[in-house]
């Protein structure tokens, strides 16, 4: 009955990472959030997904107000990941995948959780853990974490020292706002519960 409830639990994990969320992985969260330009990567994503497409760089730096090398960067860094793709569509060359799409939606959650707009939820809880998003390994003591939890506790929180996947995504999608407003998408898949 142990095996068969083990392997009961990896078959369902390994569904939700591979069908349901396009294949995100824990290393995939990691170099998302590993930006060196921190809470770019959620914005540029979410920008990408809104216009559909990048088109040429020139356009796209105007558009996102973000320099020719530093875009080329954070584009390949999003590439590299499986977030977007290189693929031909109507409008231009790059455009956000099924990955992509299943990272923009845990990003939007998160924020929302992590701003106080949405209660707690074990589903997603539960979804960031197989991320390797587990916040109870920034507080042991089982103290909420939240953006006013971070911004009390930024220089203890700095993703150098502590660079688990919970502290990236943390430091990364508190600073998206640095980039400028951000409306993240409607999600692609439904979380309840709590």
């Amino acid at each position: 009955m142990v095996v068969r409830g083990g392997l009961r639990h990896d078959i369902h994990r390994d569904l939700l990472l591979t069908v349901a969320l396009g294949g995100l992985s824990p290393p995939d969260v990691r170099e998302f959030s590993r930006s060196g330009r921190v809470g770019c990567s959620p914005w540029l994503l979410a920008q990408i997904a809104r216009d559909g497409y990048v088109g040429n760089y020139t356009h796209a730096s105007k558009r996102y107000g973000i320099k020719i090398p530093a875009l080329k960067e954070e584009l390949l860094r999003l590439q590299l990941t499986g977030m977007l793709s290189r693929e031909v569509n109507d409008h231009g060359l790059i455009a956000v995948t099924d990955k992509g799409r299943a990272m923009l939606d845990i990003c939007a959650y998160l924020h929302a959780y992590l701003s106080g707009l949405t209660p707690r939820s074990d589903y997603l809880l539960y979804i960031c853990s197989l991320l390797g998003i587990d916040f109870s390994e920034i507080t042991p003591d089982g103290q909420k974490v939240d953006f006013d939890f971070y911004r009390n506790n930024q220089e203890d929180l700095h993703p150098v020292t502590r660079a688990g996947n919970s502290t990236l995504i943390l430091n990364s999608l508190y600073w998206t706002s640095q980039y400028g407003e951000i409306e993240w998408p409607l999600p692609q898949y439904g979380l309840s519960g709590s």
